[in-house]
């Protein structure tokens, strides 16, 4: 029944074909997958990501600000993002410096939270399922 729309003599002709053809499209996803992380990380070299604060002054000023108000409101909109950039860096350092069980306290709670999610979602899709058997 599994074959229904071939012979039985080309069966296995059939199932080496599929097999080929979901490698090959696991072999092209794969290599899409590389060579878009070999791009990101050339773009990546461009940001400067290490010093955010530092290109966020030196590169502070746009030159498509052509109304008054846009200049005038600029310097707080660079500012509010150089406070923005520290505030993150020291967020980013306090998680850095967060001890080993403080971060296995996260996971268990997290894996908790995903069991009880899920719990949800399958007694939700098993009530809709009892609901309809009526």
């Amino acid at each position: 029944m599994v074959y229904s729309g071939f012979e039985k003599s080309i069966n296995f002709n059939f199932s080496l074909t599929f097999m080929v053809f979901n490698f090959l499209g696991l072999v092209s996803c794969l290599y899409k997958m590389v060579s878009f992380d070999k791009h990101q990380r050339r773009i990546e070299v461009f940001n400067d990501e290490k010093y955010p604060v530092t290109s966020k002054v030196f590169t502070a000023w746009d030159w498509s600000n052509n109304t008054y108000s846009m200049i005038h409101d600029y310097p707080a909109s660079v500012l509010s993002d150089i406070q923005f950039e520290i505030k993150r860096s020291e967020l980013l350092l306090i998680i850095s410096k967060r001890p080993f069980n403080e971060r296995m306290k996260l996971y268990f709670r997290r894996f908790i939270s995903l069991i009880l999610n899920l719990f949800l979602i399958f007694g939700g899709l098993y009530l809709i399922i009892k609901v309809n058997e009526k």
